[in-house]
């Protein structure tokens, strides 16, 4: 999710976010077009980069992010830029670990970032309501941005705190619910429909998901691709430690991938395009080589 992105989305009215067409593909023809707010790419504009002075006898607006856990992770990944990028005389954050703030913590630049660990054992904990609810009526945030399932029941004590502007993102689907059908989680997503005033989904497939299945009006969705850092990340040679000897030929086309082996990455899918590649343009079979790990 870059940067400049969400500051056009928080810094105007929740309800009135700029909008353009989005193509959903072949299903389905909807009514008005979910709202998109970032290019693919994400690298950061010259403008987002830049700090904004805060508008005269106006504070920086407080974000609370409630988490599961902040550790390594896209989703952690992605919160950690957002908060080191966001213009800091516009926006102030602070985050709330349902579990707990690893090592991945240090990545976060800003010096004036409040972590709050919760530290939730396994199972339902009642208690946490009663905990956030405490926390954000001493924050008292502007905005409260809850993300993915394990978080979504902290919508409730976050509106009874007084919180009126209540963000939801989703990152993508866990293993229990891979295709985005379990009965019991999405009653949940549309008892948030009371709440919410604004979703973000990271992809058009989640953003789709999210109306159709969940019933999310149109015009509350907003897509923000999550971003790369092209200065950073660019393609380049294939560290040798990653494969074994003799697999790379001397002018190789290395496609890669990184994630746990569990079906939601899909690995396998992607396995199954690499052959498909080789069968179609088999001149490619003596340099393209798959690594994932």
């Amino acid at each position: 999710m870059s940067a400049a992105s969400l500051t056009d989305s928080l810094s105007a009215p929740l309800g009135a976010a700029r909008s353009r067409p989005l193509d959903c593909g072949p299903t389905r023809r909807p009514s008005a077009p979910l709202t998109h707010l970032a290019p693919e790419a994400g690298a950061l504009s010259d403008q987002a980069r830049k700090p904004a002075a805060a508008q005269p006898g106006r504070p920086p607006l407080l974000i609370c992010h409630i988490i599961f856990r902040l550790d390594v992770g896209g989703l952690e990944n992605g919160l950690v830029n957002l908060i080191n990028h966001l213009p800091a005389g516009q926006f102030r954050h602070a985050i709330i670990c349902l579990q707990y703030a690893g090592d991945f913590r240090q990545r976060i630049t800003r010096p004036d970032v409040a972590i709050h660990e919760l530290h939730k054992g396994e199972g339902k904990a009642l208690h946490l309501y009663g905990q956030v609810w405490r926390l954000l009526r001493e924050l008292r945030p502007d905005i409260v941005h809850t993300r993915n399932l394990p978080t979504i029941d902290m919508l409730l004590p976050a509106r009874l705190a007084g919180v009126k502007r209540l963000v939801h993102s989703e990152h993508g689907l866990d293993q229990l619910e891979l295709h985005g059908s379990h009965r019991k989680y999405n009653w949940l997503r549309r008892a948030s429909r009371l709440l919410v005033r604004r979703y973000i989904a990271v992809s058009l497939d989640l953003a789709r998901w999210l109306h159709e299945r969940i019933g999310i009006p149109e015009r509350r969705i907003s897509t923000i691709h999550n971003g790369v850092d092209t200065d950073r990340f660019q393609p380049g040679a294939c560290p040798t430690d990653l494969c074994p000897a003799g697999f790379l030929p001397e002018v190789p086309f290395v496609i890669g991938t990184l994630g746990r082996f569990e079906p939601v990455k899909d690995q396998l899918n992607l396995a199954r395009a690499f052959v498909a590649l080789l069968q179609r343009r088999p001149e490619l079979r003596a340099r393209a080589r798959l690594v994932a790990n």
